[in-house]
């Protein structure tokens, strides 16, 4: 693995081990508490991102069977991904989650 890509593995799994020794010693009661009406509990958050990692690492999976299908993203493509990095790290900016 190219250790770019081995730090940010590595910064993700320090951050989801972190998230599970907080919740650890909680009730389910707390744990599936809504802090407000219409938001997610923590279960429920901590559920999507589960979901939301599986989904990706099958896309990644399907991808990786037949690498000369692989095509250049193309500028538009690159404009998209461009965008969206500089958006999220833009503290200012809020993005509003189901």
């Amino acid at each position: 693995m190219l250790k770019s890509l081995y730090n940010k593995y590595q910064k993700l799994e320090h951050g989801r081990l972190q998230l599970y020794d907080k919740i650890k010693d909680r009730s389910s009661e707390e744990l599936n508490q809504r802090p407000a009406p219409g938001k997610w509990s923590v279960l429920q958050v901590i559920d999507h991102l589960r979901q939301a990692e599986g989904m990706a690492l099958d896309y990644m999976q399907k991808k990786r069977q037949k690498p000369e299908d692989l095509t250049d993203i193309g500028f538009r493509g690159w404009l998209r991904v461009t965008t969206l990095n500089t958006a999220l790290q833009i503290p200012q900016l809020k993005f509003k989650a189901p």
